[in-house]
């Protein structure tokens, strides 16, 4: 026992080390005296700058990225690149349904030294379709958190539909009065259908639609005529909801709209079109509604052909050329009906930068022309929050200069061409040390497993780093949908700093496909975020924050006759002791409503007639939900015209046993108190044992073999201590509310123990929360394959001491 006390200090002692350094390697100030002699001149603005986004950068690793209703959501969150992550205790997990914004799950979570680990049930009520995860630290600055995360999701429903229902487009052209687009509505049992069913849709943003509806199938079908003038590139979305009984199916189709010219951007390197030396120009083009366009174009100057150019299939791309001042330069789009001509920037005499490679490890060559030799300029690398070097330009037009990187960490660097006034005229965007990272060797003692057989997982640490800690998923494959992805790799370094990128399997597999692509992202896309000038603006008493942290709290208020205080108030699961203020308030300290997964805390008055009083949960939480899911923009993409349900239902053969959830009712009393989730063999409590002796096990909340616990018994190393339920004569006077999850191990099935003869359809067969590396050492897991047959895919990801690492691999389980 004093082994595993020391082993699991050693681990926390490890893991606090780990995040700590990573928190602080790339926000602490450098020490430019030592390294240049004296401190550069723009040093303090930006570090008063950066000061005002110096918080947390949170990333959260789910297990998948497709889930069904009712299945467990495992994840670990990190919190990275903030001076005081340390600081945050909760993190709050909000489900959001993407087109109406309406919330659909609430729950908050511990956050230690950096690292939360947790887990929660999508519930039965959840209808299949496009959703947001919001993760929130618990410190805000407003109404807005310092650390947001999102993640895309889709559900599937893993129950039988009883119907199926699809959109078709009749006569969609954007040319006509009306558009026509015909719901079909086709029960499995044809005997059983109804002569009807009702039919609510909307079109547009559900905040502000441009028109609603209620009606009703005949026949099993129905034809909307919405309007052409109703619809703009803005609110062209048909969103269709079908109800019969318990069972809701939504659907939604992108309707055309009148033609309108493509957009075509430019982005010239550095900022400006200057006169007379060669210029590298990005370009994109997208449809009036934002969708990336492949093109083919023509440079002209002066009505004369310089150059054909072609852009990605992400509608980016680049060339080119020397401008004169005194000529006119433009593009035509070719295939396109129209003669629209796309003009260049205005040409102008100024200083410049050009960088031939962007992309770049140890080195970085960077060409300054500057057309005024008498002018002072310097070159500065930084991140808008520290100064990595500062460089003098030699007063002559052109000068090559070599910049040795050693200084700066891996990841994004803005260059900035300033005068001695810090007046900007160029700026650029580079990827310092892109092959200088860790890498993980992930393999498996075999290529092909069948169903329930056991799986070697070995995974190696190589590279620079010595130690890292990771989260391991092993996954059905087709639970990570290319078009949620968001690893941890792209999202630090790319994502979280420039925006939404252009879809891609992955920026940093060091193919040369994988370097142009972010070549041009680095060309195109730049700091979205941050300006030179507002840097120039930084004063003290413009970037100071009031931050709020967030904490759940009560008050007691008095039905009849006068409150006298103070009043106690009891909790059980955890049990505790509360006492109100004058005012009837109470404080709910975290450490006191820490619980289990999906469980909630009941609370009562305690002392006098509690029929006379009333306890409300102050939960600041609810307002920063509604704030963050009123402003969320989930990217769109974009879909053929015509959807069905059948895409967002399991496929039977995946299916896993789908049970409503338990509500127990007592009929003499209104007992508040009974979990939200019992699940089959569940005690009062809702508390359960599994077939592999696992209590409150997630994989099997539904099997029949569940038994409830007994008072005493050891779990999986876990003595049930019991339960305690109260019972109160209305709600008033007592009442239950959801508190904070503490971190609930993951337990993979072990056939070699059980072999169970009901089907096991488990889309996630192993989670780890935590796995700690040593660099050259291999760490294996073992794990068992489920009934789930096909691809799954391993994904392993997460921070060694400086930097972020990812990796992936895939087997295959066939049928016995």
């Amino acid at each position: 026992m004093r082994f595993n006390r020391v082993l699991c200090c050693c681990i926390v002692v490890f893991a606090i080390t780990l995040t700590s350094n990573f928190l602080y390697a790339q926000l602490a100030s450098r020490q430019s005296d030592a390294r240049s002699g004296r401190k550069t001149m723009f040093d303090s603005l930006l570090n008063l700058y950066g000061s005002k986004y110096r918080s947390p950068v949170l990333y959260v690793h789910f297990d998948k990225n497709v889930y069904s209703n009712n299945e467990t959501i495992w994840f670990t969150g990190y919190l990275l690149n903030g001076a005081d992550g340390l600081s945050y205790n909760t993190l709050s997990l909000v489900l959001v349904k993407d087109d109406n914004r309406s919330i659909l799950m609430d729950d908050r979570f511990v956050i230690n030294n950096g690292f939360c680990f947790g887990n929660t049930t999508i519930p039965d009520s959840v209808n299949a379709g496009a959703y947001t995860l919001i993760a929130y630290g618990n410190r805000i600055s407003g109404d807005v958190p310092d650390a947001v995360f999102t993640q895309q999701i889709t559900v599937k429903t893993g129950n039988q539909p009883t119907f199926n229902a699809s959109l078709n487009p009749l006569d969609t052209s954007a040319t006509l009065a009306n558009q026509k687009v015909m719901l079909l509505v086709n029960f499995m049992d044809q005997k059983s259908a109804p002569v009807s069913v009702p039919v609510k849709f909307f079109v547009g943003d559900a905040r502000k639609p441009v028109t609603t509806g209620a009606v009703k199938t005949a026949n099993g079908q129905y034809i909307f005529n919405i309007p052409s003038s109703l619809l703009n590139m803005a609110n062209n979305k048909l969103h269709v909801q079908v109800k019969y009984k318990a069972e809701v199916q939504d659907l939604s189709m992108v309707l055309p709209v009148a033609s309108q010219p493509a957009q075509v951007l430019f982005f010239p390197e550095g900022g400006n079109l200057v006169n007379g030396i060669v210029n590298t120009i990005g370009w994109e083009v997208k449809s009036a509604e934002g969708k990336p366009l492949f093109a083919n174009v023509v440079l002209y100057a002066d009505k004369q052909v310089l150059d054909t150019v072609h852009n990605n299939g992400s509608g980016l791309g680049r060339f080119a050329f020397i401008p004169q001042k005194n000529k006119q330069y433009y593009l035509k789009l070719l295939g396109s009906n129209n003669n629209e001509v796309f003009n260049l920037p205005a040409i102008v005499n100024s200083p410049s930068l050009t960088v031939n490679k962007a992309v770049v490890n140890d080195t970085l060559i960077v060409d300054v022309h500057n057309n005024d030799p008498q002018r002072k300029l310097y070159l500065i690398g930084h991140n808008y929050s520290q100064t990595f070097f500062e460089s003098v330009v030699e007063n002559r037009v052109g000068q090559r200069m070599k910049i040795i990187l050693k200084d700066v960490p891996r990841g994004l660097l803005q260059l900035t061409l300033v005068d001695s006034l810090g007046r900007p005229y160029a700026d650029r965007l580079i990827f310092a040390h892109y092959n200088n990272t860790s890498r993980l060797e992930i393999t498996t003692d075999n290529a092909t497993y069948a169903a329930r057989k056991k799986v070697k997982l070995n995974i190696k640490l190589t590279g620079l780093a010595d130690n890292a800690a990771v989260s391991v998923a092993v996954v059905q494959a087709n639970r990570v949908e290319m078009r949620n992805k968001n690893d941890i790799e792209t999202y630090i370094h790319l994502r979280q700093k420039i925006g939404e990128l252009p879809l891609k399997e992955n920026y940093f597999s060091n193919t040369f496909f994988d370097k142009r692509d972010l070549e041009d992202l680095l060309l195109i896309k730049g700091w979205s975020r941050y300006k030179w000038t507002d840097v120039l603006k930084a004063e003290q008493n413009t970037l100071v924050s009031k931050e709020t942290e967030l904490k759940l709290s009560g008050k007691v208020t008095r039905l009849i006759g006068k409150f006298k205080p103070p009043v106690m108030l009891i909790t059980l699961n955890p049990g505790a002791m509360y006492e109100t203020d004058i005012n009837g308030n109470f404080a709910l300290p975290d450490s006191n409503i820490l619980t289990e997964p999906n469980k909630t805390i009941g609370i009562m008055v305690a002392n006098g007639d509690v029929a006379d009083y009333k306890i409300d949960i102050v939960n600041p939480y609810d307002t920063v939900n509604k704030v963050l899911a009123l402003n969320m923009s989930p990217v769109t993409i974009y879909t053929s015209a015509q959807q069905n349900s059948s895409d967002l239902s399991i496929p039977g053969t995946e299916r896993a046993i789908q049970l409503k959830e338990v509500v127990i009712k007592d009929k003499k009393v209104d007992d508040v108190f009974y979990p939200k989730f019992g699940g089959i063999g569940a005690n009062e409590c809702g508390d359960y044992v599994c077939q592999y002796n696992i209590l409150n096990c997630p994989n099997h909340r539904f099997a029949s073999g569940n038994t409830p616990p007994i008072v005493g018994m050891s779990y999986q190393g876990r003595v049930y201590q019991g339960c305690q339920i109260m019972k109160v004569a209305n709600k008033q006077t007592g009442l239950k509310f959801k508190g904070i999850y503490a971190a609930q191990e993951f337990y993979p099935s072990d056939y070699s123990e059980i072999n169970p003869s009901q089907p096991e359809y488990l889309s996630t067969i192993y989670w780890k929360n935590q796995l700690l590396l040593k660099k050259g050492e291999v760490q294996e897991v073992s794990f068992y394959t489920g009934d789930i047959t096909g691809p799954f895919k391993v994904i392993v990801q997460g921070i060694t001491a400086d930097d972020v690492i990812y990796g992936e691999a895939v087997f295959n389980v066939k049928k016995q």
